[in-house]
């Protein structure tokens, strides 16, 4: 069982991955996710799945054995969660996932534990922190360009982001232009507390968010987990920098003398 007691504090840093419900069910790093752990287990972290358990103390216990966490793709987040009825065209949603993601942005935040949220991961940082969501951008965002592109085949890309010169994400990835891959049709509307645009569509659309005061705390709109094994380095750089703040959090001091009792 993974423990911060039994290994030590030579250990690789934990990175705790918020999983789907079909995922729980195959009961393996399959499908969806492979392209998640790779990443992770590329940079030098050690990944687990954290699954969608009826009681929050489990949960809990498992965020607490994390020294980051990795908020993946998926299901649209209910509207009731930013305070909104539904409005446009929604795919499935999945209330129990909504709810652990939430709590454990906020946990995490509390705590200064390095975040990184992906697409739908992305949209959980926004709303745990009292963002709004474009529930489906063709019909709320017609001036959009198609940002729902599924079946495009990796590396091609959908269209180019401009980052903020000033960002942290821009000096994390060395870059201020970037093609990415697109697969989304809900973005972010209004930012959440603490949070600001990183990134940008060149219709406007946000494209990456970081916490303005927190060390690492950033979402993603794009699939860098699909790209980071290509030919640019820029997203190798960012999932590296991600166990880099990982392996940092688990060094400090409070981390040790639990990993010590």
């Amino acid at each position: 069982m993974l423990d911060n007691r039994t290994l030590g504090t030579n250990r690789m840093p934990l990175i705790g991955i918020p999983c789907r419900e079909e995922t729980v069910r195959s009961a393996s790093f399959v499908g969806m996710f492979r392209s998640y752990v790779d990443s992770v287990v590329q940079a030098g972290a050690a990944p687990f799945l954290i699954p969608l358990l009826r009681e929050n103390a489990g949960v809990r216990q498992l965020y607490d054995m994390a020294d980051a966490i990795m908020l993946c793709g998926g299901e649209d987040i209910e509207p009731r969660c930013y305070g909104e009825e539904i409005q446009a065209v929604l795919t499935t949603t999945s209330p129990a996932r909504d709810q652990i993601e939430l709590d454990i942005v906020l946990w995490a935040i509390d705590d200064g534990k390095p975040l990184l949220g992906i697409c739908r991961g992305m949209h959980v940082i926004n709303v745990a922190l009292k963002g709004t969501l474009y529930q489906d951008l063709s019909t709320q965002y017609p001036a959009s360009l198609e940002h729902h592109l599924s079946g495009q085949r990796e590396p091609n890309m959908g269209h180019e982001i401009r980052l903020d010169p000033n960002s942290k994400f821009a000096a994390l990835l060395g870059a201020e232009v970037l093609f990415v891959n697109s697969r989304h049709h809900q973005a972010v509307k209004e930012i959440g507390r603490g949070l600001k645009a990183a990134a940008r569509a060149p219709d406007g659309v946000i494209e990456a968010i970081e916490h303005s005061q927190k060390p690492f705390v950033l979402g993603v709109q794009c699939h860098p987990e699909l790209l980071s094994g290509g030919s640019s380095s820029n997203w190798r750089d960012l999932f590296c920098a991600f166990a880099d703040a990982a392996r940092q959090c688990s060094l400090r001091p409070e981390v040790l003398v639990t990993s010590a009792k």
